[in-house]
This record gives C-alpha cells, structure tokens and sequence, in this order.
C-alpha cells in the first residue's frame, strides 16, 4: 500500500494505493478539523458490523506507533497478538472492540451515534488517564472515529475504516498525533469472519 499527498485536494487530503481498493480519497486526521460538523449515515454504520479477523501479513507493523508512546518492548510484543475487530451498535452507539489472545490488553471503545463525543473511557493505550471517543463520519462505504487523550501524554487519534465493495474485507488506518512528541501512522487489514 502507497500514501501520498493528492495534489487536486488540501495538503490533509491523501491517497491511498492498494490491490485491494484502488487509489481512493482519504481524508487524512487533520488536528485543527477538531470543528467539523459529524455527518453520520446509522445505515452506513451497521456495514461495518460484525467480527473482523486481522491479516497480519497485509497490515503494517505497530512499532513506530508503540514507540511513539513509549510503550515497554514486552508490551510491544504483545501488540503482535491482536487478532481482530468487534464492531456492533448498542445503546445508540457504536461499539469497537479490539480483540487481543491476552484478553486484558482488549480494548473496547463506544462512540454515541449523533455524534457527540463519548463520556470518559479508558484509553486505549492502557495507561492511567481517560480518553473521550467520537464518530465524525458515517457514509456509504467510509467511516472515521476520533479519540482525544487526557493525562499524559496528551493527544489524538483518527482511525479511518474503508470498507471493500464485497464488504468482506476492511482497510483501517490509524494516525496518533501527541501534542509534544509528534505523529505516527500504520494499517491494518481485516477480512469479515463469515457468521
């Protein structure tokens, strides 16, 4: 898979490049659009759900990610141990689990349907602090959710989901941005486990 800047959009505006979707427009996590307006589809939403299983082979390593927020190296070797996704909607919200062989690294993270952001929630890098979550966009095919962390360090995340036009398969890409350390970026690839 290949990022780059589409020259035809603004510079948070990229490309990305895959066998799998083709060179489809990615609105790239832009920390100044805190503002904008969510624009949610619940029938786009309920698309993405179901159990997802990773294809650790196609996504990318979660080193650089893990090394931005100083994760402990035995910690990040337990990150290869993600295995998937659970993606359901309850209580008018979205709910993403992710799922882990060590079920105490787990995360499962709610995202009200109107688009407000969430109450406080653990943070999905385990450490001590809240993280509140929130789902910017729900429309057709794409679907983008945005956490900000409280406590150190301090930040945010947008996770990007692009679902492939089988529906069997789905493209996340994950970007953190820390306010003093700096931004990492990785993908993963899913494949639906059949029910």
């Amino acid at each position: 898979m290949m990022l780059q800047c589409n020259p035809r959009m603004p510079c948070q505006h990229y490309l990305i490049h895959s066998k799998l979707y083709g060179w489809c427009a990615v609105q790239y996590a832009d920390a100044q659009a805190t503002a904008m307006k969510p624009s949610i589809d619940v029938g786009a939403v309920q698309q993405f759900c179901g159990c997802w299983v990773k294809e650790t082979s196609r996504s990318d390593s979660m080193d650089a990610f893990c090394q931005l927020f100083g994760v402990p190296r035995w910690l990040r070797q337990a990150t290869r141990l993600m295995v998937g996704l659970e993606i359901c909607m309850q209580d008018n919200a979205l709910l993403v689990k992710q799922v882990c062989k060590l079920r105490w690294l787990s995360t499962m993270e709610s995202f009200p349907l109107d688009g407000v952001p969430s109450s406080l929630q653990r943070r999905r890098d385990l450490r001590p602090g809240k993280q509140r979550g929130q789902l910017l966009v729900a429309a057709d095919d794409y679907m983008q959710i945005r956490v900000v962390w409280e406590g150190a360090p301090c930040g945010e995340a947008r996770d990007t989901l692009q679902l492939a036009k089988s529906g069997k398969e789905l493209l996340v890409l994950h970007e953190a941005n820390l306010h003093d350390r700096g931004q990492a970026a990785f993908k993963e690839v899913y494949k639906r486990k059949a029910s």
